[in-house]
């Protein structure tokens, strides 16, 4: 699953937030990411997703910055 040209900027917006959140180490990331799953998940695709949210869940925001910088290299030619 793609995000589409409709989804795409409200993922850009919800990612940005999410990155300075992670940036932050703010555990209210881990909240975030619930609340805006349905922006932030077509960004990574089901397969992509439920590692993502572990690892937001589990405070591990370095790599889930690295990951969802990667994702968002990956959806920018869309």
């Amino acid at each position: 699953m793609t995000p589409t040209s409709v989804q795409l900027p409200q993922s850009r917006e919800a990612a940005g937030r999410l990155t300075t959140l992670l940036s932050e180490f703010d555990p209210g990331a881990a909240d975030f990411v619930e609340a805006n799953q349905a922006a932030l998940r077509p960004l990574f695709g089901d397969a992509g997703w439920p590692d993502f949210e572990k690892l937001v869940q589990g405070y591990a925001f370095a790599d889930a910055q690295t990951r969802l910088e990667q994702a968002l290299k990956g959806v920018q030619g869309v």
